[in-house]
C-alpha cells in the first residue's frame, strides 16, 4: 500500500493540537507516496508536542500560520528529504501541494479546523 497522508477538515472546535481523536471527516486532500511532506509534518507534529514516536498513526492540526509556513517550504523547495519509506518525492508534487495550500484556506477561513494524518 505505502505512505498515505490524508487531511481532513471539523467544525468541531479542538482543543488539542496533536494525537486528536480520529474521526470519520469530510477529506480535503490526499497524498499517495510523498515523504518530504510527512517529514515536514512529522516535524511539525512534534513541535506541536507530539507524543508518539512518529507522526504515523496519529493526528496534527494545521492553523493558518502552519499553512503560511509550510507554502513557504513549498515555495522555496525547502520540504525536508525524508527516505524513511521506499518511495521519493520528486518535486512533481508541487502544484498538487500548493492546490492543497489553497483548499485548506479556504476551509480555515470558512470555520473549519484542518487536522492531517498519515499512514503506511
Amino acid at each position: 500500500m505505502g505512505l498515505t497522508i490524508i487531511a481532513t477538515k471539523t467544525s468541531t472546535r479542538l482543543q488539542k493540537q496533536t494525537d486528536i481523536e480520529w474521526e470519520v471527516n469530510p477529506i480535503v486532500h490526499d497524498w499517495p507516496r510523498h515523504p518530504d511532506l510527512y517529514g515536514w509534518l512529522e516535524a511539525l507534529y512534534f513541535q506541536k508536542g507530539g507524543k508518539f514516536d512518529e507522526l504515523a498513526g496519529s493526528t496534527v492540526r494545521l492553523d493558518a500560520h502552519d499553512i503560511d509556513e509550510l507554502e513557504r517550504a513549498i515555495r522555496k523547495r525547502n520540504l525536508p528529504k525524508f527516505n524513511r519509506f521506499p518511495c521519493q518525492s520528486d518535486g512533481s508534487e508541487r502544484d498538487d501541494d500548493l492546490l492543497f495550500i489553497s483548499k485548506a484556506r479556504d476551509e480555515i477561513a470558512a470555520g473549519f479546523e484542518i487536522v492531517v494524518s498519515a499512514n503506511y
